[in-house]
């Protein structure tokens, strides 16, 4: 008895002097000191729980043996999983032994990887030639016979990575790929790769150069392993450098052979070259370290840990500037949009500022309908929204929602954009779903729907910077920040404009018809032509711009990629031809009360709306890209606002116009479902799955409906 107690005193006091730095330590949770104090800090956990649980079990009192008895059931369970996922986690993952497929279940995996890019991905092929694409994934399957599994894990990668759709990729936040890397974070300057943080025990070769792998040239191993990643524009694979030291990865190269030791050359501040050899550790602690661990808001953008903030800002006295970070587009519990658009309010009232700066260098996205708001406080309020006044600082890392923000306040006010291209262009797809391989159990995301900022004929990869500034490696270590120099130093420039008649100006003004979707309303405020383009679909795109004329019938804009060709100034105006980033469209002149079908479908007047469309669904099915899925996004827009029949004719007329298409049924069986319609919730569902066999989500809903 007097031991167990010992035993207990000490398994305590154990636990209690490891758990403190184990805490510490966490900031880097690998390497060698951290796994002992962590190890230390479970085992003497579950001892002492054990020992105390013997100690309630042996008492006298009936209450307290039963205590002891629940806490000891307790206790096993928490002892064996831990115990399990030390030895090998992928078991518990699977409930059971870890997957380790055969050939044959790879070439499974990867029929049933492409089957669901085919159906889950709203429209895989316009985004890479279907003849190639299915020509890798036979070559793929060909040698897969004489590949390794990290060979076959890399190529799922690549298989993934060919439409260049960054919403769809392996999940790397998946334990079950269990791949490693090596513990350095690396940016790809200007001027050549370097690294900006380590792991500990490594901190002297922060500021080295990456010159090679295992005597690898590091831009050959880039441009070699870039191909499996899912990105967009160069800019975007440049912000993934990292994946260049996972060790699977170069395994599946040859450039590191199975032991996985690898020796990167450096160059040092001196211009010295120097070896040193790593082991890699787990990629998840690694993604927590370097990507998902939150560091302060002033950190350089090199870093591209999530920052402590998701949205903050300051009054920088010394240069007048009202400066505002945008980390993420998700609100904050301490300080929700709308009341951090309320303190902004007032500080802009409250200071004389000569510029206002909107910083999302640093955001990879998060909820688009959270940046409505900000968009709306920016362009609306006229001390902040001025020529040379306002401006934005993009990046490489601004991904997927801060696109649809950055785009949004380039189309809606009069922001200067500085710094280096976005991650993606305004249109891009996005909600990926989340789909386990049968055999390997490897979970992929693909995207499910198109997001749309911008026209649909708008085909950019990127969002450019009106002012490029790159960043080197010496602005790093300086702490120099180029892009707010070019800020502090910018001055504006006046365009010249021709002067027009009133007579001019009253033929110009009116209502621009474009598509079923999407309309152009000029009117003359103030002595100036003011240019309103609106989608009519969501509130993602919306342009508001003055415009002037160059020519008698040509007409610019405030932004150099949106310019107007009239038909004539002298005879009445039948249309405008619009020219965006390079892309022509022509908009014929309506009347002032004329309204689009879409338009009556999102104002809902929707029997009118579905009517004018299937009175003349030839000719907008013709004139309207994406129309199924633009039909889709109204009708989950009233899914969300509960108004369940509207969304459900809005629906039906999907069905009518796209009879052959699976997810048009899809849809409509959802908002029988949400409206309390079972058995009509259950046809569709089965239709929608008799058009497409491999629906997975109509066979998992159907199973729910059933049970019902």
């Amino acid at each position: 008895m007097k031991m167990a107690k010992k035993l207990l005193i000490i398994s305590s006091i154990i636990f209690a002097l490891s758990l403190p730095p184990t805490i510490i330590l966490f900031k880097i949770p690998f390497g060698f000191i951290f796994k002992l104090s962590f190890y230390l800090t479970i085992v003497s956990f579950a001892i002492t729980l054990v020992l105390l649980n013997i100690k309630l079990i042996k008492s006298h009192r009936i209450l307290v043996k039963i205590i002891g008895y629940i806490f000891s059931i307790f206790t096993f369970v928490i002892t064996i999983v831990i115990l399990v996922f030390i030895i090998n986690y992928k078991f518990l993952l699977n409930f059971g032994s870890s997957p380790n497929p055969s050939k044959l279940e790879w070439k499974e995996d990867l029929n049933f990887l492409v089957k669901q890019m085919e159906i889950t991905h709203p429209n895989l092929y316009s985004l890479v030639d279907e003849e190639y694409f299915k020509n890798e994934v036979r070559l793929f399957e060909q040698n897969i016979d004489k590949y390794d599994d990290n060979k076959i894990k890399t190529e799922f990668a690549r298989i993934l990575a060919l439409p260049n759709d960054a919403h769809s990729y392996p999940n790397v936040q998946s334990l079950t790929l269990g791949w490693h890397i090596y513990p350095l974070n690396i940016y790809y300057f200007d001027d050549g790769i370097y690294i900006t943080d380590t792991g500990r025990g490594l901190r002297h070769l922060i500021g080295s150069k990456v010159l090679k792998i295992n005597g690898k040239d590091v831009y050959e191993i880039y441009n070699k392993l870039k191909t499996n990643i899912s990105a967009e524009n160069e800019f975007h694979t440049k912000n993934r450098v990292g994946i260049i030291l996972i060790s699977e990865w170069l395994q599946a190269e040859k450039i590191v052979d199975s032991d996985k030791v690898a020796q990167f050359t450096l160059e040092n501040s001196s211009g010295e070259e120097y070896t040193f050899e790593s082991n890699p550790v787990h990629y998840i602690p690694n993604l927590y370290w370097s990507a998902m661990r939150k560091v302060d808001n002033d950190f350089s953008p090199a870093i591209s840990n999530d920052r402590k903030s998701n949205y903050w800002f300051e009054y920088r006295e010394n240069n007048k500037t009202l400066y505002l970070q945008y980390n993420r587009c998700i609100p904050m519990n301490n300080v929700p949009m709308n009341l951090f658009i309320k303190t902004l309010e007032d500080a802009v009232s409250k200071f004389d500022f000569d510029r206002f700066v909107v910083d999302v260098r640093n955001n990879d996205g998060g909820n688009a309908i959270e940046v409505i708001p900000l968009v709306e406080f920016i362009s609306s309020n006229e001390k902040i929204n001025q020529p040379g006044k306002l401006f934005v600082i993009i990046g490489r890392k601004t991904f997927s929602a801060a696109v649809i923000f950055s785009s949004m306040l380039q189309q809606q006010t009069e922001a200067v954009f500085v710094g280096e291209p976005t991650a993606q262009g305004p249109n891009f797809y996005s909600s990926p779903r989340k789909i386990n391989l049968p055999n390997s159990k490897i979970q992929i995301v693909i995207s499910t729907r198109l997001t749309q900022s911008s026209i649909l004929e708008d085909k950019r990869k990127l969002i450019a910077p009106d002012i490029y500034i790159g960043y080197t490696h010496n602005d790093f270590l300086l702490g120099k920040d180029p892009a707010m120099d070019s800020i502090l130093n910018y001055s504006i420039h006046q365009s010249s404009s021709v002067n027009l008649s009133d007579n001019a100006f009253n033929k110009i003004c009116g209502k621009y018809s474009i598509s079923s979707y999407l309309k152009i309303n000029i009117q003359k405020v103030n002595n100036e032509l003011i240019c309103t383009i609106d989608d009519h679909i969501d509130n993602y795109f919306k342009i508001n711009t003055s415009i002037y004329s160059e020519s008698n019938y040509k007409f610019a804009s405030r932004f150099p990629f949106l310019n107007f060709t009239f038909n004539s100034l002298n005879d009445s105006i039948q249309y405008v031809d619009i020219n965006w980033h390079g892309t022509t469209k022509r908009a014929i002149k309506v009347d002032n009360d004329y309204k689009l079908p879409i338009e009556h479908l999102t104002t809902g007047n929707i029997e009118k709306g579905i009517t004018a469309i299937l009175n003349n669904q030839d000719k907008i099915k013709n004139n309207t890209n994406n129309l199924e899925g633009i039909v889709n996004i109204l009708g989950y827009r009233y899914l969300r606002q509960a108004k369940f029949s509207d969304a459900i004719q809005i629906f039906t007329l999907n069905v009518n116009l796209f009879p052959k298409s699976s997810n048009v049924y899809d849809s409509r069986a959802e908002a029988y479902m949400l409206n309390g319609e079972t058995e009509l919730a259950i046809e569709n569902y089965q239709k929608s799955l008799q058009i497409n066999p491999e629906n997975t989500n109509a066979i998992n809903m159907l199973e729910k409906l059933n049970k019902i």
